[in-house]
């Protein structure tokens, strides 16, 4: 169930940014946070909707996306961190929660919100880059969730940014989605949840089950 917290996001917080997806990323971190905080060790080996990852290793991906997060601002390559970081099982939530608040320092100044984010898809103003892994973060986390049976009170604003966000940025054309690494979009209807919109839009089954096909991420 989504919460009805909102952040005012449609007006701009800072000078020559549409908006601000800083608050955003700090409700997403949360809510990744107690979602990896809830797993259990005996559900560690799990299958998830990303098929190429159980849950741990996609604990180890979204925590290194994380540290991708701060390198980004720094002006670093985020192919220098691991793809899936090799993260001790008791200590997820202290990596995760180390990692959250570098990457919410390391976005600290406005100016980072119009500077050129060079990634090595794309270069983007750093909002649009931030925007990109707010939904990165949200929709993993909401892998992790599904995964191990639990329900996330999503935020509103937070799923609303990120599904007009990747409408906009990751269009439904075959074409392109066959040279990107996401799924075709699944069809739900559009009274559907948001957060089953957002994930359909990033490639993955809403009704996704550990006992039914998956999808890659």
């Amino acid at each position: 169930m989504e919460t009805n917290q909102t952040i005012t996001h449609q007006q701009p917080t800072t000078e020559g940014a549409p908006y601000d997806p800083r608050p955003l990323l700090r409700i997403a971190l949360s809510t990744g946070l107690s979602v990896v905080t809830a797993i259990s060790a005996d559900e560690r080996s799990l299958a998830t909707p990303c098929a190429e990852f159980d849950v741990r290793t996609l604990a180890g991906h979204l925590i290194g996306v994380l540290e991708r997060i701060s390198v980004m601002a720094r002006g670093g390559n985020i192919d220098d961190v691991p793809f899936v970081l090799d993260v001790p099982d008791e200590q997820w939530g202290t990596w995760w929660a180390e990692r959250a608040t570098a990457a919410e320092a390391a976005w600290a100044s406005d100016a980072l919100l119009t500077t050129p984010i060079h990634l090595p898809w794309a270069t983007l103003p750093g909002f649009a880059a931030l925007t990109m892994y707010v939904n990165e973060v949200t929709v993993h986390s909401w892998d992790l969730a599904t995964a191990t049976g639990q329900t996330p009170q999503w935020d509103a604003s937070v799923l609303d940014t990120s599904y007009g966000f990747m409408q906009q940025g990751l269009p439904a054309d075959e074409a392109i989605r066959n040279q990107s690494p996401f799924d075709a979009v699944v069809a739900v209807p559009d009274t559907a949840p948001t957060i089953d919109r957002l994930v359909a839009w990033n490639g993955r089954n809403p009704a996704w089950h550990p006992a039914g096909p998956g999808s890659n991420s």
